[in-house]
């Protein structure tokens, strides 16, 4: 079955090296570098632990979220050298995703060329129906945060599958296939469980499973009123 794996991109760790006072063409090149040795490292790593298995190796990227920011020091072009060299490293052998964690010029994103795409609920994919809809034609999975890991959560997850529903409605009636939607889809987290104690932690996993599992419903319902 296929695992994931998750490292910093490109894009995040060149900013971080820019705040730090390194020039901002100096440090994209290093990051790049250091990425691609990275994930070939990882994967090297992986295939030795588990041979026959599928890696899904996703590159984490909240410093996308900046580049909708006045003042980002890198122009689309440089950015999405930066981010598809290193899918394209990463999708030797393995299964290429891309993780960001807030809002994001997701149509220059998804030109990156991730094989899946890691976005939260409410981050704005309905205000680009056209890109996500080629993205989902093309084959593209959608990796939807959809429990909430950085504010309170309630007890049942009715409120999270609501909000789930209104996204994919929203993307249906602006254009994109409702089908693809629901069976290029995976539920997960909107971000990591870090700083969460055990019973935390646990429930979100349990929200996050309920979700998944009301999806498949969804898909077998949506198979049944098809009937393809």
């Amino acid at each position: 079955a296929p695992f994931k794996v998750q490292l910093t991109g490109p894009v995040t760790l060149g900013m971080a090296l820019h705040a730090v006072g390194v020039a901002a063409d100096r440090s994209c090149g290093v990051a790049a570098r250091a990425v691609r040795t990275r994930v070939h490292d990882v994967l090297r790593a992986a295939r030795a632990v588990a041979p026959g298995a599928t890696p899904l190796v996703f590159l984490d990227e909240p410093g996308l979220t900046a580049a909708l920011e006045p003042g980002f020091p890198l122009g689309v072009d440089d950015t999405l050298d930066l981010v598809s060299g290193a899918l394209a490293a990463a999708a030797d052998g393995a299964i290429a995703g891309l993780h960001c964690c807030g809002r994001a010029d997701w149509p220059v994103v998804l030109q990156a060329g991730p094989q899946m795409l890691s976005l939260p609920v409410d981050a704005g994919a309905s205000d680009h129906p056209g890109a996500f809809a080629d993205f989902l034609e093309r084959g593209g999975w959608l990796v939807w945060g959809a429990v909430p890991t950085a504010r309170p959560l309630g007890e049942t997850a009715e409120i999270l599958w609501r909000r789930l529903v209104v996204e994919w409605d929203t993307l249906a009636e602006a254009g994109v296939e409702p089908r693809s939607l629901v069976e290029q889809a995976l539920i997960t987290p909107e971000c990591g469980l870090v700083g969460m104690d055990v019973v935390q932690a646990a429930h979100v996993v349990d929200l996050t499973n309920h979700l998944a599992q009301r999806v498949e419903a969804r898909a077998l319902e949506l198979g049944l009123i098809l009937g393809a």
